[in-house]
This record gives C-alpha cells, sequence and structure tokens, in this order.
C-alpha cells in the first residue's frame, strides 16, 4: 500500500514538475505576442499621432508605415522564439527534473559532466562530479535566464523588443551554461 501511495505521490510530482517546465517555457512565446499584438498597436497609435504632429500628408506617412509593419512581423519573431524557447524548457527540465536525469546513468562516464578523469577514479567519485558538473550548468542556466527575462520585460515595456532580443538570450544561455561547466572544472572539489 505504502509503495502504491508513493507511485502516485511520484507520479503527480512529475505531472506538476512538467506543469511548471511549460508554465516558465511560456514565457518567451507569451512577450513575443504580447508584444506583437498590444505594444505594437500602441506603437502604430503613437506613429500616427507623430505623423499628425509633424504635418507630414499621408501620402508620404504610407510609404513609412509599410517599413514599421515590416520591421515587426510575426514570421521575424518565430524562429528566435521557438529556438529560445527550446532552450529553456531542456533548462528548466535539467533543473526540475535534475534527481531523475541524474539517476538514469548512476556511475557512467560522461564527458561533458566529468570531463578527463584519472581511470582509478572511484563510482562515488564519478557520482560527485557529475552532481557538481549538473549543479552549475542548471544554475548557469538560471542565472542566464533570470538576466535574459528582465531584459525582455525591460525591452516590452519601452516598446523596442525585437527578434535580436531573443536570440542573444539564446547566445547567453548557452554561453553561460558552458562558462559555467568550465568553471566547475576548473575550480572542482573532488
Amino acid at each position: 500500500m505504502e509503495s502504491m501511495i508513493s507511485q502516485v505521490m511520484t507520479s503527480e510530482s512529475l505531472v506538476f514538475k512538467g506543469a511548471l517546465v511549460t508554465l516558465m517555457s511560456a514565457f518567451v512565446p507569451a512577450s513575443a505576442l504580447t508584444f506583437l499584438h498590444v505594444r505594437l498597436a500602441r506603437k502604430d497609435h503613437q506613429f500616427k499621432n507623430l505623423v499628425k504632429i509633424l504635418g507630414v500628408d499621408e501620402g508620404e506617412a504610407s510609404l513609412l508605415a509599410p517599413g514599421i509593419k515590416d520591421e515587426y512581423s510575426f514570421r521575424d519573431y518565430l524562429l528566435p522564439t521557438i529556438f529560445l524557447s527550446l532552450l529553456c524548457l531542456a533548462g528548466f527540465s535539467a533543473f526540475l527534473f535534475d534527481i531523475e536525469i541524474l539517476g538514469k546513468n548512476t556511475g557512467k562516464r560522461e564527458l561533458f559532466l566529468i570531463g578527463l578523469q584519472p581511470i582509478g577514479i572511484t563510482e562515488a567519485g564519478i557520482e560527485v562530479l557529475r552532481e557538481q558538473s549538473f549543479l552549475a550548468i542548471t544554475m548557469g542556466f538560471i542565472g542566464a535566464f533570470v538576466w535574459s527575462g528582465q531584459n525582455i520585460i525591460r525591452r516590452l515595456i519601452a516598446g523596442d523588443l525585437m527578434p535580436s532580443t531573443y536570440y542573444s538570450a539564446s547566445i547567453r544561455i548557452i554561453y553561460s551554461v558552458l562558462i559555467a561547466l568550465i568553471l566547475v572544472f576548473l575550480f572542482r572539489v573532488d
């Protein structure tokens, strides 16, 4: 009976973690859609007001308007938001499913997580190295995501959320994970 309750609680925990990963990763497409549907309409309204204030006739203003709409098209946001969303799915999954991920390959030598270690290292030593590396990777991801999320929100509020912002966030996340892993290899505590 206790085993059955434990399995139900474990499956509920996995569902909760999966929902949390999905919810946190949804920040990226939600910010892009908010910009395209809310902030862009406000930006267009501000442009029309400027045209009135400056006294530019409608023929000249219509030449500028298509350029503004093309600069912020949905298709330009599609690839960067998908790429960043997939990175976030992987990062949040690693962060929340760490025990499940590390438990699957217990004792295995993974070059990415333990680096080049002496052959005589014990299985317990391998596990310590794997846990240290995995912790550094997830903390590097979380730090980069928090910074990037703050940057995306700031640009959303300012009305200048460009597709390059999402690429920049993606590269920042990748670099921070790699730098965190390099630092673990350099300053490893055995």
